[in-house]
This record gives structure tokens, C-alpha cells and sequence, in this order.
């Protein structure tokens, strides 16, 4: 279900008009042939693949566009503290930037004694609150004005709902609802 295949469907008689295909045509039917489909069936993988690089030009495009440097957006692979387990991770910059002055200031203030900050510090969480509205204006007026960047990002959603689609599938049955 989730391999690369070419799956052939060929033509079979009677199957469209609800007949059986095993027993003899009476006198007056006809033989209906379905035309002849082929399934592509992907990996999830690389449906993964797929989106992450639709997501990545419509950031490019985004970032291209965006005057305003702090909202250009940046994707790492980051494996959180206690896992090994790489994740994907889109920031905006100034919340990129946020969270390296904050590690920074943990640091300067385990290191040094006495513990000392060279710099002032806003937590991501209250600059993102101060300047949410404002990324969103910006966000939105690209979008209002750039065919290509509401191409890409129809893209990405398409994308997005067919590997959501596929991966739900996948995993349907395999998961017991808790009671």
C-alpha cells in the first residue's frame, strides 16, 4: 500500500453495468468494456518528499518577496533535547533570533560567575504576541499580490491534504482508539 507500484486495472466485460462476469450474455445484452486504468501508487516517503520541497519554494518565493527580514522564513532539521528523532522546523527570523539570544543568556548565566546577561532578552512567545498581527498583514498583502506565491501555496496545501489523506489510510486500523 505505501511501495511504488504501476497497478494495471484491464479491461473487463459486463463488470460496468452490474453484470456478472462469469455467466453467458442473454439474448439483447450487450458487453460493456471499462476503459483501461493505471494507478500510480507513491511511497509516503515520498509524498514527504513532495511536500517539504512545495513548502520550501513557497518559503524561497515568500522570503523573496517579504521586504521586512525578520519575517523571512527558515527551515533546520532538529532533533529536540531527549530524542534522537530529527524533526523539520520552519521559523521566522526573529524568532530564530529570539531563541538564540535566550540560549545565550542560559549559557552566559550557568558559565560566568556571578552569573551575568549581556543582553537584554524578549521570550520569543511575547515578541511573536507583539509582532503577530503585523507578519500576518504581510503574509497576507504577498498573497494578494503575487499569482505565483497563491500558486505555490495551493500547491502546498494539495500536497498537504493528499499525504494527509494517504497517511491516514496507512494508518487506519493499526491504531485502537483508547476507551
Amino acid at each position: 500500500a505505501d511501495r511504488d507500484q504501476g497497478l494495471r486495472v484491464e479491461p473487463v466485460a459486463g463488470v460496468a453495468a452490474g453484470q456478472d462476469s462469469n455467466r453467458a450474455l442473454l439474448p439483447g445484452e450487450s458487453v460493456t468494456e471499462l476503459e483501461q486504468v493505471d494507478v500510480i501508487g507513491k511511497k509516503l516517503q515520498q509524498m514527504r518528499y513532495e511536500l517539504i520541497a512545495a513548502q520550501d519554494r513557497f518559503y524561497a518565493h515568500f522570503n523573496e518577496l517579504n521586504t521586512n527580514d525578520d519575517f523571512d522564513i527558515h527551515c533546520t532539521m532538529h532533533a529536540p533535547v531527549g530524542t534522537g528523532i530529527r524533526q523539520r522546523q520552519c521559523r521566522l527570523e526573529f524568532l530564530r533570533e529570539a531563541a538564540a539570544e535566550q540560549g545565550q543568556n542560559f549559557f552566559l548565566g550557568l558559565t560566568s560567575d556571578p552569573p551575568t546577561i549581556t543582553r537584554s532578552h524578549v521570550p520569543a512567545q511575547t515578541q511573536w504576541y507583539a509582532r503577530s498581527d503585523e507578519y500576518r498583514e504581510t503574509i497576507k498583502a504577498l498573497l494578494e499580490t503575487s499569482p505565483e506565491l497563491q500558486e505555490l501555496a495551493l500547491t502546498w496545501q494539495r500536497l498537504q491534504e493528499q499525504y494527509d489523506a494517504a497517511r491516514k489510510r496507512r494508518l487506519e486500523g493499526r491504531r485502537k482508539p483508547i476507551e
